[in-house]
């Protein structure tokens, strides 16, 4: 279920994508509210203070620091408090304060977190296991951090050149030995699709333009400057419309792969 999926993941990308705008505390509680997370349930306070933000909480994202910029996309992943948080290459251009600051944030955090990082020193303090991929292509999990890997004999590839060697090796064997199992498994036959789910999947392409239509204008109300400074009603019934625009559109698409078979 996409919603569902959405709603459990956290992702803090390497990308400083933020509108330089919007305050910290703006953006965490436009982000809270992008994931449905009602305003009564918000901890945007509490989470300028995790990230040590509390202080520029009405600051434009332009006149933060790169370190404090980083520390606003953590503190956007963790607003609607994911199962899951996905970080790719956090610590590039981190500070000391604020390397330590995600450190303890990671160790602390209840839940499963997947890091994208080159960053060897960092992965010894804050992982538990690796996935590696090995010469064959395929991905292994190894228990402990990048260290404990390497003791056990573990070693990264020296070249772009040894990994298309190994690529090409891997596409070799494969096509060379055909699989038993797509050999053996019959193909899958759609099932027929009653009339009126015909004249459902003939709708959904109209439906799902319209609501992109629509979320791309609500999106736009937001990125206004000024949109937080009018009428706090006003402000919280486009962003519940911005959430429940976003949940249809994604059960739309759900239902047109279902339907498409």
């Amino acid at each position: 279920n996409p919603r569902q999926s959405r709603a459990s993941i956290g992702v803090m990308p390497q990308e400083l994508n933020l509108d330089p705008f919007f305050t910290p505390g703006a953006s965490l509680d436009m982000q809270a509210g992008l994931y449905g997370v009602p305003k009564a349930l918000r901890k945007t306070d509490e989470i300028l203070r995790l990230i040590g933000l509390e202080d520029k909480a009405n600051s434009y994202a332009r006149s933060l620091s790169g370190g404090m910029r980083r520390r606003l996309l953590l503190g956007k992943a963790l607003v609607h408090s994911p199962q899951i948080l996905v970080l790719d290459e956090p610590t590039n251009d981190l500070d000391i304060e604020t390397l330590e600051l995600l450190e303890e944030v990671l160790l602390e955090f209840k839940g499963t977190v997947l890091l994208v990082s080159h960053d060897r020193d960092f992965m010894d303090r804050v992982v538990t296991s690796l996935m590696v991929i090995n010469d064959n292509g395929e991905i292994e999990e190894q228990a402990g951090n990048f260290s404990d890997w390497e003791s056990r004999g573990g070693k990264l590839v020296s070249s772009v050149s040894d990994v298309r060697t190994s690529d090409r090796r891997v596409a070799l064997e494969k096509t060379s030995k055909p699989s038993a199992k797509n050999q053996s498994e019959p193909k899958t036959v759609s099932r027929k699709l009653s009339y009126k789910e015909k004249r459902e999947l003939e709708d959904l392409p109209d439906r799902i333009a319209r609501l992109e239509t629509e979320q791309a204008l609500l999106e736009a109300r937001t990125a206004d400057p000024s949109f937080f400074s009018g009428d706090s009603n006003e402000v919280a019934e486009v962003l519940d419309r911005l959430s429940e625009a976003s949940n249809l559109l994604d059960d739309a698409l759900e239902r047109l792969i279902e339907l498409e078979g």
